[in-house]
């Protein structure tokens, strides 16, 4: 359910066809910054945002299956709770700091 996804592009270089594969960005909640406030899951357009239990909790997850990256998650969380994949490795880098 929460698997990579990749990016293949079609690249011709002197009549030949090379795939190029690339990650793509996957956005993320953090669960500390999120208020369980719902927007986020309304305004979704793939429905890919779901309230899942966790611990005893319910908390916002996306379903990197459904996510398409449009960022209308991002755009519409009052918390900015929600970010892309890039986001998170710097948030993870902060921390080693």
């Amino acid at each position: 359910m929460y698997t990579k996804r990749v990016v293949a592009c079609l690249v011709l270089i002197s009549g030949l066809f090379i795939i190029i594969f690339a990650a793509a960005k996957m956005h993320y909640i953090d669960q500390k910054v999120c208020t369980k406030c719902g927007v986020c899951v309304e305004e979704c357009p793939e429905a890919a945002i779901e309230v899942i239990e966790k611990d005893g909790e319910e908390i916002h997850v996306i379903n990197q299956e459904k996510c398409t990256q449009c960022g209308v998650c991002i755009d519409v969380c009052p918390e900015g709770a929600i970010l892309a994949g890039d986001a998170k490795s710097k948030a993870k880098d902060d921390k080693k700091q």
